[in-house]
């Protein structure tokens, strides 16, 4: 029994002795794998840290490049528009494209939503980044941009997010790729019309705008011009003071053939040539008979048989004289003294 016992002792300590081997060679790896890190990997983190902002800060620098390309592009174009005038209410702006929301939306996915008492929380983090992070790209200064990024890890705290807010599927690498992201900053540039962006100007208006802009920067070019109903989803004030001056104008250079029914485009720009266009059709016909009638505003007829040029354009556009002065009866426009 004692040569047993002795036995099953002698393989418990030979079992011992290989646990302890294996423990002290373990040891040993863990050893030289925390020198690697300390001597290798920190300081190689450190460099990849400062390499990751000057290259994200490097974007930015690229950013204000396309942009001041965009500037020169269009500087003699703005030139040109500042040349006509104070009422020529053009301005062309470069600036940069901002899809905030696009962006910010993504973080949804990275909250653990069964973590309430998160270190940091979503709102948080969409009022850091519209307060802070937006105003520091806009302004394109880079000790701004370098100090908002230092606040916004700290803010985010990337390791901590992992262990206390980020989802279970959610990998530190995609943290990293989202809060380095630079896919939703482009540089575009945008036209204002009487201190309004286009894209937030009325249908009619930005007709009217598109349509004086080509006129204004076409000037050189001397061929006929077709323009067919630009008064479309516009009031009659709008096409006297935004459209009449720039037609009078470019019609010094070039040919321009209208098609309207608004009175303001045919008396308002001094018509050379006013060509009215009436149609008529007999029982036997299937189509209607389409006649034309040119000349000048100035042709007026005394015959009360026939209507000259100025009473055909006062029935087709005004309703005919006794309507015009009706309307004028209407308004009781007081003249000046």
């Amino acid at each position: 029994q004692k040569l047993s016992n002795d036995e099953i002792n002698r393989r418990r300590l030979l079992d011992l002795q290989k646990q302890i081997n294996d423990i002290e060679q373990t040891e040993k790896r863990l050893e030289k794998e925390i020198q690697d890190i300390d001597q290798k990997i920190l300081p190689s983190i450190t460099e990849h840290t400062v390499e990751r902002q000057r290259i994200y800060l490097k974007y930015f620098e690229a950013l204000a490049e396309d942009l001041n390309g965009l500037k020169e592009l269009y500087a003699p174009m703005q030139k040109q528009l500042a040349s006509f005038g104070t009422d020529m209410t053009f301005e062309l702006s470069a600036g940069y494209k901002i899809n905030r929301q696009e962006w910010v939306d993504k973080i949804v996915k990275f909250f653990d939503g069964r973590k309430p008492y998160a270190l940091v929380k979503k709102e948080e983090i969409e009022s850091f980044i519209v307060e802070k992070i937006i105003p520091a790209w806009e302004s394109n200064d880079k000790n701004q941009i370098s100090q908002v990024l230092s606040d916004f890890n700290q803010k985010v705290s990337p390791f901590d997010f992992m262990q206390n807010c980020a989802a279970p599927s959610l990998k530190l690498s995609e943290l990293f790729d989202w809060m380095f992201s630079t896919d939703h900053i482009s540089t575009t540039y945008r036209i204002k019309y009487a201190g309004s962006y286009l894209e937030h100007l009325s249908p009619g208006t930005r007709g009217i705008a598109l349509l004086v802009l080509y006129l204004l920067m076409d000037e050189d070019d001397r061929r006929p011009l077709i323009i067919d109903q630009p008064e479309g989803n516009l009031d009659n004030s709008s096409v006297y003071s935004q459209l009449v001056p720039y037609i009078r104008k470019a019609k010094e250079n070039r040919q321009i053939i209208i098609v309207t029914h608004n009175p303001n485009l045919v008396v308002g720009t001094d018509a050379e040539q006013i060509i009215i266009a009436s149609s008529s059709r007999s029982p036997s016909q299937v189509y209607p008979r389409i006649s034309y009638y040119s000349g000048s505003l100035e042709h007026n007829e005394s015959d009360e048989t026939s209507k000259g040029i100025r009473q055909t354009v006062c029935i087709l556009l005004e309703g005919g004289d006794k309507a015009f002065k009706d309307r004028e009866g209407r308004y009781s426009i007081l003249q000046p003294i």
